[in-house]
């Protein structure tokens, strides 16, 4: 008994409660039951207390729980903005980097097509001037022939055989013509005549047969006829032209 009592004394001590003891018993009498009530009602304060301070430190954890929760979603919900900015930025350089790209691609394609016509160009000139130059070399090769000389070609010449040719050719030697003609595969005199002049010195003419030695006396033969009648011809040119007065004086003057 003197164990639980000493104990609920050391409890009355620590709240502070009043200590009685019974007279009479020298200090150690037994206890007050208006003490006892007030030690139980402390002790029920005591514990409300406790239960008090433990209801409002789970509060206190709870709210600061939440409290972090709270402060913990408004961080994610700002760095969730922040990545939403972020995202839309690196959206918009995306898009202007594709549109940067799309321009160079359009350009290098321009490029790529100018150059190709170009390339095209420059091999059309290319062959133009080859054709050119084949055909100033075919001209120079035409003119120095002609510079050479010109060949003159007869057919229907020999009435055994018409369809045999003959030919010769003017040659232009130093400002003056001079024209020869090839050896004849039928043997002929030697022609003495002919209408062009040769101013060489010695001038190389050889028959073509008797056929061409006919022809080229028929055309001499032609030719004087034509320089015979040229006066024949003046003449009566005169007489057409002159009036009759002049006509009939005429006979008059030669009497006197």
């Amino acid at each position: 008994m003197a164990a639980p009592v000493e104990q609920k004394m050391a409890a009355a001590r620590e709240l502070g409660l009043p200590i009685a003891t019974a007279p009479g018993v020298g200090g150690a009498g037994a206890l007050d039951p208006q003490w006892r009530q007030a030690a139980a009602a402390a002790l029920l304060r005591r514990a409300a207390a406790h239960r008090e301070w433990g209801e409002r430190s789970a509060a206190v954890a709870s709210a600061r729980s939440l409290a972090e929760q709270a402060f913990s979603r408004q961080g994610t919900r700002e760095q969730l903005k922040a990545l939403k900015d972020q995202l839309r930025e690196l959206q918009s350089q995306l898009t202007e980097t594709l549109s940067i790209q799309s321009r160079r691609e359009s350009k290098v394609k321009l490029t790529t097509e100018s150059i190709s016509d170009t390339t095209t160009m420059i091999e059309r000139l290319s062959n133009s001037v080859t054709d050119l130059r084949d055909k100033r070399a075919k001209r120079t090769t035409v003119l120095t022939e002609q510079l050479q000389g010109v060949k003159f070609v007869f057919n229907k010449i020999d009435l055994q055989n018409p369809e045999k040719e003959y030919s010769f050719c003017i040659n232009f030697d130093k400002d003056r013509y001079n024209w020869t003609l090839p050896v004849s595969p039928v043997a002929g005199p030697d022609v003495s005549a002919a209408p062009f002049a040769s101013p060489s010195p010695n001038p190389m003419v050889t028959s073509v047969g008797n056929r061409s030695e006919d022809v080229t006396n028929l055309s001499h033969s032609r030719s004087k006829n034509k320089k015979r009648s040229l006066p024949a011809k003046r003449g009566a040119t005169a007489l057409s032209t002159a009036s009759p007065g002049d006509l009939r004086r005429t006979p008059r003057a030669k009497a006197s």
